[in-house]
């Protein structure tokens, strides 16, 4: 029986991105975690990165704030209950085959 070598760039929190490309390449399971300023580029990059690498999910919790019309309004007393949202969703896809993108977004 072999066992799968360890790609330590597909757990550190300090990776560059490249590094991470080549898991997703590699189609590891990955956990992106971002957070960031309004406009930094969290969700460009979420986008992209599921773009390019088309066997991910995103968990952004601006999503939960987005009505079926497409207009976003956010209401800071429900961001504890959508980011838990988020975790449960986590949790639940947690042993799919797929990377996912958390973001306070």
């Amino acid at each position: 029986m072999s066992r799968q070598a360890t790609h330590h760039q597909c757990y550190d929190v300090h990776v560059k991105l490249e590094r991470i490309r080549n898991c997703l390449k590699e189609k590891h399971s990955v956990l992106i975690l971002m957070r960031g300023a309004p406009g930094s580029g969290k969700s460009h990059l979420a986008k992209s990165l599921l773009k390019e690498y088309s066997h991910g999910r995103i968990f952004s919790t601006d999503d939960l704030f987005t009505n079926k019309h497409g207009v976003y309004k956010f209401e800071p007393m429900k961001l504890e209950e959508y980011h838990k949202k988020n975790q449960i969703l986590g949790k639940i896809l947690e042993t799919k085959s797929f990377f996912q993108i958390f973001g306070v977004f």
